[in-house]
């Protein structure tokens, strides 16, 4: 049974994550580095989108909650 420990987060509370300033982090938009536009554009052309920057940004980055306040 789940129970209360001051200062000890509960069951459904992640816990707090360091700020990362990885690529895409927070929502913020990505550009390549000009030795890579290149790369970029072909895929581009190839997959209809952009495959270097899809592959820099992590999966696991954190995005800003958007929804509106009940």
């Amino acid at each position: 049974m789940p129970y209360l420990t001051p200062g000890k987060l509960g069951n459904f509370e992640p816990p707090e994550e360091p700020i990362s300033s990885a690529p895409g982090e927070n929502g913020e938009a990505y550009n390549l580095p000009p030795d890579q536009e290149n790369e970029g554009e072909q895929s581009i052309g190839e997959y209809g989108m952009n495959m270097a920057v899809s592959n820099a940004i992590s999966l696991e980055r954190t995005i800003p909650d958007t929804r509106q306040e009940e």
